[in-house]
């Protein structure tokens, strides 16, 4: 009996996401993290439970954040971990690096901070603290140091302001 339209549609459809399967793993293989990423979300639109394309998303981006958190570009690599758990809800692991991203992401900004408070570049440290606050309000003294960072940045400018009015 031949093959229905419908039945060749479905098959086509099966052979395309085949290629796009196997030429994600091609890239995941060659560490193209990214580029596998691509083909895998073209699996999972046709196929969203694929067995092969849901780990293979997986391990693309544990491995682009492993390759993030290493460059100490930690925010970006919290967002990978949180991807990952779109795939595997339950990866300690991920949880751990989430963790430990965001707290060398405020500890880093925080003392980039301080740096730049002792150096008297008060604008970069409000910027570096303002970070921080984003991610943790609460996050040792940056609130206390923001708001006297910008008092002595306001009574500067009324310093420089009164000299231009006696001149």
């Amino acid at each position: 009996m031949p093959e229905s339209k419908a039945e060749a549609g479905d098959r086509e459809q099966e052979e395309q996401v085949a290629i796009y399967r196997d030429y994600g793993i091609e890239l995941f293989e060659k560490k193209e993290y990214e580029e596998a990423l691509v083909e895998f979300a073209k699996v999972l639109n046709a196929y969203p439970e694929d067995p092969i394309a849901l780990e293979y998303s997986y391990k693309s981006y544990f491995q682009n954040a492993i390759a993030l958190f290493g460059n100490k570009d930690y925010l970006a690599a919290r967002a990978q971990f949180q991807a990952c758990l779109r795939y595997k809800g339950d990866c300690q692991e991920c949880h751990r690096h989430i963790k430990a991203s965001e707290d060398l992401y405020k500890e880093l900004h925080y003392k980039r901070g301080m740096q730049f408070y002792n150096k008297e570049m008060l604008h970069k440290a409000i910027r570096e603290w303002e970070s921080v606050k984003a991610l943790d309000p609460n996050y040792k003294m940056t609130e206390q140091l923001i708001d006297k960072s910008k008092t002595i940045l306001n009574k500067i400018e009324e310093l420089q302001r009164g000299q231009r009015e006696r001149s």
